[in-house]
């Protein structure tokens, strides 16, 4: 009896081990990105055209969106990433304080908090990157120190042939050596 309880056991460990989806199994035969295969499938909402993924590895976190491009919306999918980066860059940028002080009258980000726009050229595929500071929450705006719990990567990538637009967002702790962008925007690629 006993060894039937541990066979059980072991084969219910097993099968919960190799049930995890990897990031590269979630999206085998759309995008392919060695570098961030070892995050893992926590949770995915799916709609009509669109589908969010989350996924985790130690104390990292990566979102990914994708929406399905009609053939004539492809401009549409490129004005709509420009304007969700206008929108990051906007939320840094210099602000009259709504009570103004006899020291500040602006509220401003420490210049190493601004965003820093990532230019990677490829003919491949359409691909534009930021690089800048999130909270505990995992949301955009920290510029200091005390509020920044993580840095984070934001990337939109354009696969022309299957027509799919890609958000992609990666989140680590800011004392953790981050993911190198460079690689993760070298190798993403559209299958």
């Amino acid at each position: 009896m006993k060894s039937f309880i541990i066979i059980l056991i072991a084969s219910f460990t097993a099968a919960a081990c190799t049930s995890k989806k990897t990031f590269e199994r979630h999206f085998e035969e759309k995008i392919y990105a060695p570098e961030l295969n070892q995050f893992v499938l926590v949770a995915e909402k799916k709609s009509s055209n669109s589908t969010q993924a989350e996924f985790s590895a130690g104390a990292a976190f990566l979102l990914v969106k994708s929406s399905a491009v009609a053939d004539n919306e492809t401009k549409n999918a490129t004005q709509f990433l420009e304007t969700q980066l206008n929108a990051v860059f906007q939320i840094y940028s210099t602000h009259e304080t709504p009570y103004a002080g006899i020291l500040s009258k602006n509220i401003d980000c420490a210049e190493e908090y601004i965003p820093r726009e990532v230019k990677f050229p490829r003919s491949d595929v359409w691909l534009r990157g930021v690089e800048l500071y999130a909270n505990d929450r995992r949301v955009f705006g920290s510029c200091s120190s005390a509020s920044a719990k993580y840095k984070a990567l934001y990337l939109g990538l354009l696969c022309q042939k299957k027509n799919i637009f890609y958000e992609i967002i990666l989140f680590t702790l800011k004392e953790q050596t981050p993911l190198s962008t460079q690689k993760i925007m070298e190798s993403l690629t559209c299958i």
